[in-house]
Formats: C-alpha cells, structure tokens, sequence
C-alpha cells in the first residue's frame, strides 16, 4: 500500500492562502470564515512524534496555529479530518498533540471528534495526544463467541 500525496491535500470551503510542501507533509495558510491561520499535515513517522506511540504507515500528525475567531480552529480541525481520510482512505490515525498545560485546545480537539489518547514527553515539552480515527477502525463486532474468518 503505497502513501497518498498529502500535497494535494483539499479541505472543502477553506481559503488557501498559500501551500507548500512534498508529498508525506504539507503546510498550508488558510483563511477560515475570516480567521487566519496555519495548518501542518505530516506523516507521523516522519513528524516530531515517530516514536511517541506505535506510529503506522498511514498515520498523519495535525498540527494548527493561528486561527483568533471563536470555533474557526474546531472547524478547521474537523475538515482536516475529513480531508485525510478522503485523500488516504487507509490512514487509521489523525494525531494532534496538544500542550500538557492547554486543556482548552485539548477540549478544542475533542469538540473536533478527537478522544484524548496519552501524555508524552518529547525535546520540546510534554503533550497530550489526541486520535480521530474512522468507523472502520473503530467499530467493533460484538459477536464475541465469533471469530471473524473461522
């Protein structure tokens, strides 16, 4: 399974402002319902958190700044989402770290449709992670006395 280019990456009504980038991490400057800012989409294994958790190939680490309007960044978060799952159908986590000391952007994310996963220690400070990840990795056969294949 090859990666998809994040590149090319498109989040709906958002402005982009401005776009640069490779295939496995793009930064984008985007303008939201009049509230600029910033969002960087990187592939976990080659971002700042590759051995903060059991990273997978298909993993991608958000990370948004800017973004003064009230519920732009929630917004903004939430088309991220949605646009990596439609650009890599196989990505299984959207990570975002948050500062161990910003609840209200850990809250933030989990307005966004995030679950709080950890804290993690890394050189630039200790962190939160938070995961969103598809129905398809989460849903759950409660057939328990089946065993799926058998």
């Amino acid at each position: 399974m090859r990666n998809a280019d994040l590149s090319s990456i498109s989040l709906g009504d958002v402005s982009v402002l401005s776009r640069e980038g490779g295939t496995s991490s793009v930064r984008l400057r985007v303008d939201f319902a009049g509230s600029e800012g910033e969002v960087e989409i990187t592939r976990a294994r080659k971002s700042r958190l590759r051995n903060a958790y059991p990273v997978g190939e298909h993993d991608v680490e958000v990370a948004l700044s800017g973004f003064a309007a009230s519920g732009a960044w929630i917004e903004v978060l939430e088309r991220v989402v949605a646009a990596v799952e439609e650009t890599d159908p196989f990505c299984r986590r959207v990570v975002i770290a948050t500062d161990v000391e910003d609840l209200d952007a850990l809250r933030s994310a989990e307005k966004a449709g995030f679950r709080y996963v950890l804290d993690v220690d890394l050189q630039g400070g200790s962190y939160r992670l938070a995961v969103a990840e598809p129905g398809w990795v989460t849903s759950v056969d409660m057939d328990l006395d089946h065993v799926p294949g058998a």
